[in-house]
């Protein structure tokens, strides 16, 4: 897609200054890390330069930042799932349609069949699901699993489609709206709610109640619009080529890589019909429309009954947690950033990198 601005930089927008939710890190980082990392390493699922990135892009710290509060048990079961999201969408990232299909139709089921042994010679996705899946299962109630495996299906039906939409070199290019609706499930973020509810004993008709869904929209899209251009930045000394990428912190690199059709900012240019800057203006006034909802919205939860009320308000800091938890992950990693990450965080103005040659969204 032609670009119709000579900006070459931006500055990313930030309104999660006044948020109401303040970063906070799990206590149990430090001992759950090195086991799930040893765990993971353990598949040889990548090649050693390649664990090497993921490991730098510390997913971890970002389930760690996300979910404060879990134990060290439960924590432990968010980090595992945590990896296989990224390490599904990290080998997914260059497959067909049908690829993406297969890998899809193992990961769901063997959350449906966790005590079952994995075929020989299937996807390594399968026994690292039914390991970290098999944990889970001990962990968290009947209830939880039920929602996580609903969750996990909308997930791995987008990440096919965004494949589809991907062998077609995104053309047509999407529209916003359903860029978003898309883009909201591919984010993984709803199935990583559901580890919210591991301690909680919440309805589910609550949690499916009308408030409760919008304030995870809202919250799925400002993660969404967070990443809109964090990993553009990243130096020719730090690419990290093919790991997952979201939207504002990733524009610079999918643009990098020729890849940026999946992008919010680049859908944006094109259907508001505006440059760069005008782009990351949408995003920026939308984001901030997106925090005003938010904030709104949870100083008027309905009463359900002391107990219910008690655990739906832990809910609701566990979503603005995730919010602010993944916004400080996107600095405090080197999945966008390298090493640069507090500076970007302080200074907020990053730069694009021009396209490489021979890379070409969908490839």
């Amino acid at each position: 897609m032609a670009q119709k601005s000579n900006t070459r930089s931006f500055r990313l927008p930030s309104h999660l200054d006044s948020w109401p939710y303040p970063r906070c890190l799990n206590p149990h980082f430090s001992e759950v890390d090195p086991e799930s990392i040893q765990w993971l390493e353990g598949f040889d699922a990548l090649s050693p330069r390649a664990q090497k990135v993921f490991n730098a892009c510390n997913f971890n710290l970002l389930t760690s930042l996300s979910f404060p509060h879990l134990s060290r048990e439960r924590l432990r079961v968010a980090c595992d799932l945590m990896c296989m999201f990224f390490l599904y969408d990290e080998l997914t990232d260059h497959e067909s349609e049908e690829g993406a299909a297969m890998i899809a139709s193992i990961i769901m089921d063997t959350l449906k069949n966790p005590s079952a042994p994995r075929p020989r010679g299937e996807s390594i996705m399968g026994e690292i699901v039914r390991q970290s899946w098999s944990r889970a299962v001990e962990a968290i109630r009947p209830e939880a699993r039920e929602r996580f495996i609903e969750a996990m299906s909308s997930h791995t039906e987008a990440m096919t489609q965004q494949a589809e939409d991907r062998s077609r070199n995104y053309l047509p290019m999407r529209s916003i709206q359903s860029y978003l609706e898309v883009r909201r499930h591919t984010m993984g973020a709803k199935p990583a709610f559901t580890f919210l509810a591991f301690d909680f004993d919440i309805p589910w008709h609550i949690l499916d109640g009308p408030i409760i869904r919008d304030l995870e929209t809202w919250a799925t899209d400002l993660l969404i619009l967070s990443n809109v251009g964090y990993p553009l930045i990243v130096s020719a000394t730090v690419h990290l080529t093919s790991l997952l990428a979201q939207d504002l912190y990733s524009y610079p690199k999918e643009h990098a890589d020729g890849d940026d059709g999946h992008n919010i900012v680049a859908i944006a240019m094109h259907e508001l019909n505006v440059g760069l800057d005008g782009a990351i203006k949408w995003a920026s006034d939308y984001q901030a429309d997106l925090v005003k909802k938010f904030v709104s919205s949870i100083e008027r939860l309905p009463s359900f009954g002391i107990d219910i009320d008690r655990q739906l308000e832990e809910y609701v800091r566990g979503i603005g947690s995730f919010v602010m938890g993944h916004d400080a992950w996107c600095f405090e990693s080197e999945r966008y950033f390298g090493k640069n990450g507090k500076s970007v965080q302080k200074h907020r103005r990053v730069t694009l990198l021009s396209p490489r040659r021979g890379r070409h969204g969908g490839n």
